[in-house]
């Protein structure tokens, strides 16, 4: 549900920047990972409630759709370190942003991203399948689930894979937290420095020279520290020296806290994004480094219980980021408030 809303939201705000359209694409990757994963925990919890008439079981087709899920959150996976790459670049190299994540660049990379995370799952998915089977206690043809005698090795080399790309994104999200994190204390640090000035004074202009004459003390002696002083402080600067002082405006860096809260939003994201990611990231291990760890091995009751986890915290990443917006992007809690 909480993906429905999210869609619907961004689609309604209008994909203006490569950073909206990015959330936009991964809450839709997000919707379709839940509609697979959904139905397939439902085949679990009620597999003895299917219907004769299908002729399969219900821990057959969660298994089927086990197979679909993953490829969706590998796709939310890339598209989150995509996001966060995107953020870190703009905070970093703010000037060759636009030009570098156009919309249509944006666009090409999630196409590449969907291609890649479906392609590793190809040859998966032609090594199993359903086919026609006796079953001998209720004498009739039914569907059973097989697999292909070379799926073990492939089903080994697609978890390398996993294992590499889930290990690149969560660094790579790791990495551009830190960044994120330091510009947001690098950008308070500032703001406050601006507002209140070293001791002794109500605003530091970029022209010590200006600051210094006859004219701007009488205009600022005896005044409260507020943003309506330093904004007519500007303007008398302006007027002494005949250049334009107006982008140390407080009003400037009232407007830049769009972009402080853009970079929050991203930050929370990925947060919920390392933290959720790290169980599928420890199973992809510990699968790798311990073979008999999987299911039809010695330690298959752990794998089982391993994997209920993971699968825990999977639904919380695909399904938590519409909270994350509401908190920290105004646009989108006056539109999903206009949808109501």
């Amino acid at each position: 549900a909480t993906n429905l809303v999210t869609v619907s939201v961004f689609a309604r705000m209008g994909l203006k920047d490569s950073i909206s359209l990015s959330f936009f694409l991964l809450s839709c990757s997000d919707l379709v990972c839940v509609l697979f994963m959904i139905p397939a925990d439902c085949f679990v919890l009620f597999s003895k409630s299917v219907p004769q008439s299908w002729r399969v079981d219900g821990e057959t087709l969660a298994t089927l759709l086990m197979f679909y899920y993953p490829m969706f959150f590998d796709v939310s996976q890339l598209i989150t370190t995509l996001v966060a790459v995107q953020r870190c670049w703009c905070v970093a190299l703010p000037l060759g942003f636009k030009g570098t994540f156009t919309r249509r660049k944006t666009t090409g990379l999630v196409l590449g991203i969907v291609i890649v995370s479906i392609g590793q799952y190809v040859p998966v998915l032609v090594s199993q399948g359903l086919r026609e089977g006796q079953d001998v206690s209720k004498n009739r043809t039914v569907l059973i689930f097989w697999t292909s005698e070379i799926r073990s090795q492939v089903y080994y080399g697609r978890g390398l894979f996993a294992l590499v790309m889930t290990t690149t994104c969560q660094l790579t999200v790791i990495a551009c937290l830190v960044i994120l994190a330091a510009s947001l204390r690098a950008s308070a640090k500032f703001r406050k420095s601006l507002l209140n000035g070293p001791k002794g004074h109500s605003l530091t202009y970029n022209r010590a020279e200006v600051t210094n004459t006859t004219e701007l003390s009488k205009t600022s002696a005896n005044r409260p520290n507020s943003v309506g002083t330093i904004k007519q402080d500007l303007k008398n600067v302006d007027e002494i020296s005949g250049e334009n002082t107006q982008s140390f405006a407080p009003s400037r860096m009232n407007a830049s806290r769009k972009e402080v809260q853009a970079v929050k939003s991203t930050t929370f994201v990925s947060i919920i994004f390392i933290l959720c990611n790290t169980p599928r990231l420890l199973m992809y291990y510990i699968v790798v480094c311990v073979p008999e760890f999987n299911l039809q091995r010695r330690y298959e009751q752990s794998y089982v219980v391993g994997n209920s986890f993971r699968f825990f915290f999977e639904a919380i990443n695909a399904s938590f980021n519409m909270f994350v917006y509401l908190t920290f992007n105004r646009r989108f809690r006056l539109t999903l408030k206009a949808c109501f």
